[in-house]
């Protein structure tokens, strides 16, 4: 009876430890690839933010909250300051060029980070985000789907109503491939399709590169500015279609 217990534990243990021996086995680099970007497709932002190489992020948001601080820190442009940066400057564009500022400001308020980083629309916010919640505002920020539905709203065109706007998606990002450089850096080939079918022919813009670090064990995306539009498309502005401005 004694050695019929010790031959069930035995044979029960083994399973078990490979099991879990399974289970930490980390991801392959195209798998949290795939993995983020589709979490950013279904705007699970903070799942998306979890494959992040977050130490990466940490100094992507202290840069940022630097140059706020130096920009404020600056007196406002003036035709003098404007001319003496370029002495064969004429005043009359020298004016021109400040009053073309001052209108740009005004459409958008000083301390207003929301088009980086959802929702922070103060210096002080931006300071108090810890890289954690900052990488989700970020995310949302920066996606290219969630941002044409804002400008979208935002001109309040007769034709885009609320359910219409909610399940609008136009850009999607998908992982062709991923490869490992060395053990801790791979990068993931990705390519961007316009309203579910993908681009061909000269119309079709080249494959972007996705920097990956490999971090405690763990494969991760390192943020930076083209991550969610990829650097070789272009956006232009949303228009109203004519006559259906509200």
């Amino acid at each position: 009876m004694k050695w019929t217990w010790l031959a069930l534990v035995i044979f029960t243990a083994v399973p078990t430890a490979a099991v879990q021996a399974h289970a930490q086995t980390p991801l392959a680099p195209k798998a949290v690839a795939d993995s983020f970007f589709a979490a950013n497709r279904t705007e699970r932002w903070a799942s998306a933010a979890a494959y992040l190489d977050m130490d990466a992020f940490a100094r992507l948001l202290r840069e940022r909250v630097n140059v706020a601080r130096m920009t404020r820190a600056q007196p406002p442009m003036s035709v003098e300051t404007l001319m003496a940066q370029d002495s064969t400057m004429p005043r009359a564009v020298a004016e021109w060029q400040v009053e073309r500022m001052r209108r740009y400001g005004a459409t958008r308020p000083f301390d207003d980070f929301s088009q980086d980083f959802i929702g922070i629309t103060s210096l002080r916010a931006l300071e108090a985000l810890t890289p954690a919640e900052g990488a989700v505002r970020w995310l949302e920020a920066q996606d290219p789907n969630a941002t044409w539905r804002r400008a979208i709203a935002k001109l309040k065109c007769a034709q885009a109503s609320a359910d219409s706007l909610r399940t609008f998606s136009l850009f999607t990002r998908s992982v062709l491939a991923a490869v490992e450089v060395n053990d801790s850096t791979a990068y993931a080939l990705t390519t961007i399709d316009v309203f579910g079918n993908a681009m061909g022919g000269d119309d079709s813009p080249p494959p972007d590169l996705v920097l990956m670090r490999r971090k405690v064990g763990a494969w991760r995306v390192v943020p930076s500015l083209w991550l969610m539009r990829g650097m070789n498309m272009g956006f232009g502005r949303p228009q109203c279609a004519p006559g259906n401005e509200h």
